[in-house]
């Protein structure tokens, strides 16, 4: 059906990324202040002493988990550079994700959070888990289709 899976994938890729900052940075409406939480997990500890808004809060924790779970899944190099190391998704989830923190920061787009690079980075990695497995399983079922068991 799909002559170039790689260019289709990488295709994905790009776009998803572009949805990414779209939605990140230049959706957004410039705050009256710049907020930097360094706290890490402060939204579930919020939550747990029955503060002010901690349940929502953390529920955006794993909104970023699923957000970034298509970066890792659509990840495009592994195909050009042979095998591709799970330390490299990790490094560019959290390259792409920092990247995006300080851009809020800097143009009062939105909290820059040590947590949304935890948890962009975490959703990274399981979309990277998920294809893994998946590449993994496509290979056996090769391998039986070939006579290979």
């Amino acid at each position: 059906l799909v002559r170039n899976k790689s260019v289709v994938k990488k295709f994905l890729f790009v776009a998803y990324t572009i949805f990414i900052v779209w939605l990140t940075l230049l959706k957004r409406e410039p705050l009256a202040n710049r907020i930097f939480r360094p706290e890490l997990f402060w939204a579930i500890r919020t939550w747990i002493a029955g503060g002010y808004n901690g349940k929502a809060e953390s529920i955006l924790y794993f909104l970023n988990i699923l957000f970034f779970i298509p970066y890792g899944f659509l990840f495009p190099w592994e195909e050009k550079y042979g095998k591709l190391s799970w330390k490299s998704i990790l490094v560019a989830a959290a390259l792409t994700s920092t990247l995006i923190e300080l851009s809020q920061y800097i143009f009062v787009l939105g909290e820059c959070e040590f947590d949304d690079i935890i948890s962009n980075t975490l959703g990274a990695m399981i979309g990277y888990w998920i294809w893994w497995k998946l590449s993994k399983r496509k290979i056996e079922i090769r391998g039986c289709e070939d006579g290979k068991v």
